[in-house]
């Protein structure tokens, strides 16, 4: 497909693989993309051309050159110039306080200058070393090294991030997690919000869509198959998933797995991947439910 040619999806350089979940090369790009919720936050830079984030047909907000967003809870359009290329580094669930120095329920639905974060002239640095690259592995060398940096200095003024093991997240209650923490249940519902951006709730919310999306794009011939997977995923039943499918995506079920395996197709071409991509994004066994590499 299209999307593929230009693209590079890269795993992370082995020390950051507790934080990353793979960097996003994209060497060129135009149109509307159309792109579902998503409990992953990332850091990226544009290196040419212009993208604006539109909600429900409304522009509402114009990419800074480098920028941090994420979770991100309602489906979303990108409206990407031609000629658009840039660099993003996804991160696991819970590690952006990792990396930043910003309460993560800060940055849901939002995009945030990353020069607000760690000021402009290392925002200039950065975005200055990356454009002097002159091959796409340059650039994931050069954006891995500065993230690098980056979990260093975090990890030197011992950040009050919690490190929960996702699964986790489903099979106790919020005051089983409290008390394992040593917490309050409001200390730790304070804590996890800082973590993760979300109340434990709607992360869960979040969790169970990711999933079922995962299971849509590994397997065509998912169709006749949606309730068995809507339970496999922590679904009530199989209407249970679909309007939590249809509000987080903007497409049924049935929709999203005819056009993520259909023609090429521009407005979700960020969720059609080759083999090699899928492996790499949803986990090398696409036959678990656990397929997503949800674990920090």
């Amino acid at each position: 497909m299209t999307n593929m040619m230009n693209r590079l999806l890269l795993p992370p350089p082995p020390a950051l693989a507790p934080l990353l979940r793979y960097l996003h090369l994209q060497l060129d790009s135009a149109g509307e993309i159309q792109l579902p919720a998503t409990p992953w936050p990332h850091i990226g830079v544009l290196l040419a051309g212009r993208s604006q984030t539109v909600i429900d047909g409304l522009m509402v907000a114009t990419s800074p050159r480098a920028f941090v967003s994420g979770p991100i809870t309602r489906p979303i359009t990108l409206r990407v110039a031609p000629g658009t290329r840039f660099i993003s580094a996804l991160l696991r669930v819970g590690q952006l306080p990792r990396l930043l120095p910003l309460d993560c329920w800060r940055l849901s639905d939002q995009v945030w200058p990353l020069e607000e974060l760690i000021g402009g002239d290392e925002e200039a640095k950065l975005c200055d070393s990356l454009q002097a690259c002159a091959q796409p592995q340059d650039l994931a060398d050069v954006f891995g090294r500065w993230l690098l940096k980056l979990a260093a200095e975090r990890e030197l003024r011992q950040p009050r991030a919690l490190r929960l093991p996702v699964a986790r997240l489903f099979q106790q209650d919020a005051a089983t997690l409290a008390a394992d923490c040593g917490l309050s249940l409001r200390q730790f519902e304070r804590r996890f919000l800082a973590s993760y951006g979300l109340p434990l709730r709607d992360a869960r919310r979040l969790l169970r869509f990711v999933n079922m999306l995962g299971l849509l794009i590994c397997r065509p011939q998912a169709g006749g198959k949606l309730a068995a997977l809507a339970q496999d995923c922590g679904y009530f039943d199989q209407a249970h998933m679909a309007r939590d499918f249809r509000a987080l995506s903007g497409f049924t079920p049935s929709e999203m797995l005819r056009r993520v395996h259909g023609a090429d197709d521009a407005a979700l071409s960020l969720l059609q991947y080759s083999p090699a991509e899928r492996s790499l994004v949803l986990g090398p066994d696409n036959s678990d439910v656990q397929l997503l590499d949800l674990l920090p």
